[in-house]
């Protein structure tokens, strides 16, 4: 126990700090659930600790596919919750960006994906590249989407509307 509180708690502090965990820290319902623990650990350490097991465990590409659908659809569809409960529409435009950059990425990983699976570490990029979607500090989806999605809609958008107004009228 002396060794976690004297050498790996400072680390695990100045990682967490780092990637900006160490916010975690101050939920209640957090620090509930670590108070059952029976060592003295942090709720940022426990966090830190489980993402760098699922990051390793994409990286062994063990249950990659699992991990991958779970980070890019479990966190982001609660803090689209807490979204839409808060009178800030900045955070409204994040969660409803990244839903549509979400959705037009895991529709092209159902075409191509098989193909994608092929390359070196395919799981860890796609877990990367969910995670600077929704991340708060890169707002991946924002620029995703205005350099990439909205460019392409708005070029079809009209036969998109087009095709939609046929089959609606089916």
């Amino acid at each position: 126990m002396e060794i976690y509180t004297e050498k790996v708690a400072p680390i695990l502090d100045k990682v967490c700090k780092t990637v900006h965990l160490d916010a975690l820290d101050e939920n209640e319902n957090l620090q509930a659930l670590v108070k059952k623990i029976p060592i003295p650990v942090k709720p940022s350490h426990i966090i830190l600790s489980l993402s760098a097991v699922l990051v390793l465990l994409s990286l062994l590409n063990v249950g990659s596919s699992l991990i991958c659908n779970i980070v890019g659809f479990i966190y982001p569809a609660y803090m689209s919750f807490k979204a839409l409960e808060t009178t800030d529409n900045k955070d409204d435009k994040q969660w409803l960006t990244y839903w549509v950059v979400y959705s037009l990425f895991t529709v092209m990983d159902s075409f191509i994906g098989f193909t994608l699976s092929f390359i070196p570490f395919y799981y860890f990029l796609k877990l990367a590249f969910f995670v600077y979607l929704f991340h708060p500090k890169t707002l991946g989806a924002v620029v995703v989407y205005d350099k990439v999605v909205q460019p392409l809609l708005k070029k079809y958008e009209s036969d998109i509307d087009q095709n939609i107004n046929k089959l609606a009228s089916k």
